[in-house]
């Protein structure tokens, strides 16, 4: 950022939600712009204990009824909603992570 502010680079990139982050963290937000297109996709996960499937099959319950419901939206524009709607390839995740147990 700071070689995007001095003109010594026109481009950064980076996992989409890291940059998102710092744009959201920026004293001068409007002055980025995200590119629209998703390069690449960068999945997360939660980090649950080894061999506890129980565990794991509630929390991706959980997480998949989230989804399904269409929670996921408000909690979106809670985080990231200064800048903009999901993108069609997120919406798509989020269709794909609210298939039923």
């Amino acid at each position: 950022m700071a070689a995007i502010d001095s003109g010594k680079a026109t481009a950064y990139a980076s996992d989409r939600v890291l940059l998102i982050g710092l744009l959201v963290g920026s004293k001068t937000p409007d002055a980025y712009e995200l590119a629209m297109e998703q390069f690449s996709y960068e999945p997360y996960g939660f980090m649950v204990r080894r061999n506890d499937a129980d565990f794991r099959l509630v929390a991706n319950r959980a997480l998949a009824g989230i989804y399904r419901s269409g929670d996921i939206v408000p909690i979106f524009d809670r985080w990231f909603g200064a800048i903009g709607k999901p993108t069609p390839a997120l919406m798509a995740m989020y269709l794909m992570s609210a298939m039923p147990e």
